[in-house]
């Protein structure tokens, strides 16, 4: 059997309204990494997009070199280059002219053995190379990946941080996306799992409390939230056998307003930050046409459950392997059209 895997993790701040002009633009962004070549002199050409004075020091895959950004600070450049796929690169900020200091560093390694490669890059941006409330700009971020093509294996994890102001005064809010794929190629599997965390951390603020009239742990954990969505294929032809399973689960933040699940045979509600979940199953053996042949079969499911009222309630069929065409609840009494929309 021949497998994929792929592992996706990304921490990203969410948008806000809330101003970040009180944070000095960054010195550099994440386009000043990697403009930079390896001469056959075992000198280093590079392009950081900043005023930089002659090289004190470029020889042996290593330079280092001072530079001027826009704003008039000083920042001391240095790249180190193996040849062989290792590389890292850092900006360290001296006696900024806008007040804030910093370091920026990224570090990248390409390996290739036969038919596998391993690839890894790290970056952190810190102080005033941190660009607070940007979306697609991490102060952290962890990438690796390994790809074997003689087995048709991969495998990629990725990570980043972000910080953004939220609406709640002062708080840092981390965004989180897990994506973890799986195939088999020999009977046409498919698996997705996503997962995304949001987390609010309170500040330790005196005006906190006198302002939102409520207590910061408390207006903190109102503003995280958690939601999964689980998705699983089976198609094996040889054996005339179909499978198909859906998770999806909302917590927390996910969940912003009351509302209803509408059931044929309940209607379910959940408060604001309630944990709701829904569940669809479906399932063919032989044609999926019952009674057909001995033991064809179709299948299907669709539940809800809220996990905080310990309340649920399903539908099922047996013609039908596919749960969306039989049933689909309404929601109501909510501004989320459906909690379990995709994302």
């Amino acid at each position: 059997m021949k497998i994929r895997n792929a592992v996706k993790i990304a921490a990203t701040a969410a948008l806000f309204s809330a101003p970040v002009s009180s944070f000095a633009a960054p010195a550099v962004g994440a386009g000043a990494f990697d403009n930079n070549t390896l001469n056959g002199d075992q000198t280093i050409t590079t392009n950081s997009g900043l005023t930089c004075a002659s090289a004190g020091i470029n020889e042996g895959g290593f330079l280092q070199e001072q530079c001027v950004n826009g704003a008039g600070d000083t920042l001391i450049h240095t790249v180190l280059m193996d040849g062989a796929g290792f590389t890292d690169e850092s900006y360290v900020q001296m006696g900024a002219a806008s007040g804030s200091s910093g370091i920026a560093d990224k570090q990248s390694l390409v390996e290739t053995t036969g038919g596998e490669q391993f690839t890894s890059n790290a970056k952190l941006m810190t102080g005033n190379f941190e660009d607070v409330g940007n979306t697609t700009s991490a102060r952290i971020h962890l990438d690796q990946g390994v790809n074997d093509l003689g087995a048709s294996f991969a495998t990629t994890f990725n990570f980043d941080e972000r910080n953004g102001l939220v609406t709640v005064q002062g708080h840092d809010g981390t965004f989180t996306d897990m994506v973890i794929g799986n195939s088999a190629f020999d009977s046409t599997y498919t698996n997705t799992f996503k997962f995304e965390n949001f987390n609010v951390e309170a500040a330790s603020i005196t005006s906190f409390d006198t302002a939102y009239g409520a207590d910061a742990n408390a207006v903190a954990a109102g503003l995280s939230g958690v939601r999964v969505d689980q998705f699983a294929t089976l198609s094996d032809a040889g054996a005339s056998i179909t499978q198909d399973f859906t998770l999806n689960e909302r917590h927390g933040k996910f969940t912003v307003a009351a509302g209803n699940a509408n059931h044929p045979t309940a209607s379910l509600p959940w408060s604001a930050g309630d944990s709701i979940i829904n569940t669809m199953i479906g399932q063919t053996i032989g044609n999926g046409a019952t009674g057909s042949s001995a033991g064809a079969m179709a299948f299907g499911l669709r539940d809800f459950a809220n996990e905080s009222t310990l309340t649920g309630a399903g539908v099922d069929s047996q013609v039908s392997a596919n749960p969306a065409s039989f049933y689909t609840p309404s929601y109501t009494d909510t501004n989320l059209a459906d909690p379990f929309q995709a994302f």
